[in-house]
């Protein structure tokens, strides 16, 4: 996006032989798909005009073969960028697990502005905020809301292993993300976290008294955010929230449990 984030988003894209191949041509500057989300502020990661010569899939190896305009980046930076969103772009077909590229044939060691591409690449560390030292878990936010949409951006940060780290992950939500990176948290205001627990995969988040207040459309977004959150998590299959220790019910609460997996910044 316009803060250099790179930012996951949902599209129909009509079936084909090669669908993957179709998926990464959505990502090209000056493509259709392309064209639409620019109304949103995002935009392509793979410089115009770049073009598949060809894609082998085996072992859960991608290989794509670009044209050279794949070389026409700005920064070192846009490099990082494209091959990141290459590799979780390409790692949602259950087949894939890393991706490695080719340019008109060549295997190169570095792309044009020095970013290094003689690895495979896997889905890791998008937006990375500080080290990569430690255990790494991802944290959604989100972008003000423009005249079309606003949308959920992924953060990356690394911590200690710890015993709770779906805590650790809630704690950074809650707080909200460092004053620099244009994103908000999407928490009501005055509500805070007390404590996380999971049981038989639960996740038990106790709120402040501050989640009195919430209204239906608050209690929503809440909920959507804080699932994307803890999506990370394969032991995590359903949240509960209470208030000081009190359900939502008991605390005179009457909101209704909608369908909270949300439709992960959806541009269809």
């Amino acid at each position: 996006d316009n803060n250099g984030f790179i930012v996951p988003v949902i599209t129909n894209i009509p079936w084909e032989e090669g669908i993957a191949k179709a998926t990464v041509r959505k990502m090209v500057i000056g493509s259709e798909k392309e064209k639409e989300l620019a109304q949103s502020g995002l935009h392509g990661v793979i410089p115009e005009g770049t073009e598949i010569i060809g894609m082998s899939i085996k072992d859960g190896l991608c290989v794509v073969d670009f044209t050279k305009n794949i070389l026409n980046n700005a920064t070192i930076e846009d490099e990082k960028d494209m091959m990141t969103a290459l590799a979780y772009t390409l790692t949602e077909f259950d087949t894939i697990d890393r991706v490695e590229i080719m340019v008109e044939g060549q295997m190169l060691e570095t792309l044009a502005k020095g970013y290094p591409v003689n690895v495979a690449f896997e889905r890791e560390n998008i937006n990375l905020v500080g080290s990569e030292d430690g255990a790494n878990y991802t944290v959604y936010y989100k972008t003000s809301e423009t005249e079309v949409a606003g949308y959920y951006v992924p953060i990356t940060f690394s911590a200690e292993a710890v015993g709770n780290p779906v805590k650790i992950v809630l704690e950074k939500l809650f707080n909200g993300p460092p004053s620099d990176l244009a994103v908000q948290n999407d928490i009501p205001y005055g509500i805070s976290l007390n404590d996380v627990s999971i049981s038989q995969g639960i996740a038990k988040i106790d709120l402040s008294m501050g989640a009195l207040s919430l209204s239906q459309e608050e209690y929503e977004d809440l909920s959507k955010i804080v699932v994307l959150c803890l999506q990370q998590f394969k032991e995590v299959t359903d949240i509960a929230f209470s208030i000081e220790g009190i359900t939502f019910e008991e605390a005179g609460l009457n909101l209704l449990d909608t369908e909270i997996t949300p439709v992960f910044n959806n541009f269809q």
